[in-house]
């Protein structure tokens, strides 16, 4: 058998030329040297995550990945569960980079970590911090403390925006009150403007001044500033490759094998949680059409019925809103649209206060992400009441009323009779006002 192996082996060398068995050669271990990518580097940064009991009652791994350039980068995975509630992880960055943390089932879907080559983080992860993107401070990286403080910032911005912009619509009939909007909102803009100055020119972290250079057209610059602010970055960091690569016109390579099965793998574990969060949120509106029982408020006995927990845990019956004008809006921490006309109802109760009650019910099945929401939101004036008990259940006489879809709202006279629902905007205002500024 040797012997016949043998002169297979000669008859083929003679047959090829011998630039092609190297040819041959070669891309062999390349190919092996792409499935095995980045395996000779030692890991050089430790990502330490502590998870509270009710993320770790589920059992599920968390993945550290990052993305540099085209190739995307699973550097580790561990499991958490009951009995492990600590766990770490490792991995490789060759210069500072922005890591992300994905829980695979119960928890964030991205943590937001820039870890520089060396540093050893410390990170404490609760049911509080949501479902979605998490920005919080660690031990052992000061360039993620300052980018969570960058983004608190950010955010309280974004938030005066929206309210600002829920208000449009409300006062659509007033020039004078629509210009003095718009001036607020071109101030917040320019204070956005600011702030993203001030990273580019101060920081120490290139990988911020890198992610803010990235998104200046994003925020209204023009071209020849964002070329001059990008060249300016450069100077600072001359040694930093993302930067280089804004400056410097530089083709990526394409995306190696291993990267695109990375990609596969992360991918298919946030669309089976995102359809498992789905499914979650919105079973309240599942039922078949011929099984809803429509039992709309009408009467002060029907009002009186409803009791519900509110955001200090007491149960409040709705009875107690009979006297004056109640608006109760429907809603949930998961629902953006809802989140206009949140500030909407808070509108009408600062306007009307004294002629109105606004009463906020939460359809959410996550009373933890509700009560932040309402913090958030700066609800806390306002009636806030779960339609949800302990079980996850919506409560039965919430579930008579029929809602399928929300944002949803009723508009209740001082008897507990309907005026009108699922009326929103300048609709909703305009009624009111007809009502309050006779």
């Amino acid at each position: 058998m040797a012997d016949h192996l043998r002169m297979l082996f000669v008859l083929f060398t003679k047959n090829i030329k011998m630039t092609t068995v190297y040819h041959i050669f070669f891309t062999i271990i390349s190919f092996l040297c792409l499935l095995s990518f980045r395996s000779t580097y030692p890991p050089n940064i430790s990502i330490t995550v502590k998870t509270d009991s009710i993320l770790s009652s589920v059992r599920q791994k968390i993945y550290l990945y990052y993305l540099d350039g085209n190739d995307f980068f699973l550097e580790d995975s561990a499991e958490i569960s009951p009995q492990n509630t600590k766990v770490t992880l490792y991995g490789y960055i060759p210069y500072q980079k922005t890591v992300r943390l994905f829980f695979s089932q119960k928890g964030p879907n991205d943590v937001i970590l820039i870890p520089s080559p060396g540093e050893k983080i410390n990170i404490t992860i609760t049911e509080k911090d949501g479902g979605a993107r998490v920005y919080k401070k660690v031990t052992g990286s000061s360039a993620t403390n300052d980018y969570v403080d960058f983004w608190n910032d950010w955010e309280k911005l974004l938030a005066s925006i929206v309210r600002l912009n829920s208000l449009e619509y409300v006062y659509s009939n007033s020039v004078e009150y629509q210009r003095a909007i718009r001036d607020s909102i071109n101030i917040i803009q320019e204070k956005k403007r600011e702030l993203v100055i001030h990273t580019l020119k101060h920081s120490v972290h290139p990988e911020l001044v890198w992610g803010e250079l990235i998104s200046l057209s994003n925020i209204g610059f023009r071209e020849d500033s964002i070329k001059k602010l990008r060249q300016e970055a450069h100077t600072r960091f001359p040694d930093y490759p993302p930067i280089g690569t804004l400056v410097i016109d530089t083709v990526f390579p394409r995306a190696n094998i291993k990267s695109k099965r990375n990609i596969q793998i992360i991918s298919s574990l946030k669309r089976k949680k995102k359809l498992l969060k789905s499914k979650e949120q919105h079973n309240l509106f599942q039922k078949p059409e011929n099984q809803w029982t429509v039992c709309p408020i009408s009467s002060r006995t029907a009002l009186a019925n409803f009791c519900l927990s509110n955001n200090r845990e007491e149960s409040v019956l709705l009875s107690q809103f009979i006297g004056k004008y109640t608006l109760i809006d429907f809603w949930a921490s998961w629902c953006l649209p809802c989140v206009k006309e949140l500030y909407l109802a808070k509108h009408i109760y600062e306007r009307y206060t004294d002629k109105i009650n606004v009463c906020l019910i939460s359809l959410g099945t996550n009373k933890v992400n509700w009560k932040n929401g309402i913090k958030r939101h700066k609800l806390e004036d306002l009636y806030n009441l779960s339609a949800v008990n302990e079980q996850n259940q919506l409560d039965r006489d919430i579930e008579r009323l029929g809602i399928k879809s929300i944002p949803a709202n009723y508009l209740l006279d001082p008897y507990g009779n309907i005026v009108a629902y699922d009326i929103f905007g300048i609709k909703l205002t305009n009624l009111l006002d007809s009502l309050f500024l006779q």
